[in-house]
């Protein structure tokens, strides 16, 4: 599964990825792709999964420059000022951890 941040920057993304993991957690899904662009959210996670002891583990973490394709899809739903300063997108997978 993945799931799109889009152009959503802390605190928003903050916000959105603690939604996330309390229902990743909670369901049968064992793996999920976060897609974000908000650079601070790789540390706030495991800052995250650390400080609640929480079964998931990242697994991997790739990144790829933000296109003329992304900024169009955004610039509706999204402040320039959201985007404009950022330039990687990150994929970043989680997975249960077995137990």
């Amino acid at each position: 599964m993945k799931i799109d941040f889009e152009a959503r920057r802390c605190p928003n993304a903050q916000i959105y990825l603690n939604m996330i993991l309390e229902g990743f957690i909670n369901s049968e899904i064992k793996a999920v792709t976060l897609i974000t662009i908000e650079p601070s959210l790789l540390r706030s996670l495991k800052e995250r999964i650390a400080h609640y002891e929480m079964p998931i583990s990242i697994n991997d973490i790739a990144e790829c420059v933000i296109s003329e394709e992304h900024i169009e899809a955004w610039q509706n739903d999204y402040d320039e000022d959201d985007f404009g300063d950022v330039d990687q997108i990150s994929f970043i997978k989680i997975e249960k951890n077995n137990t």
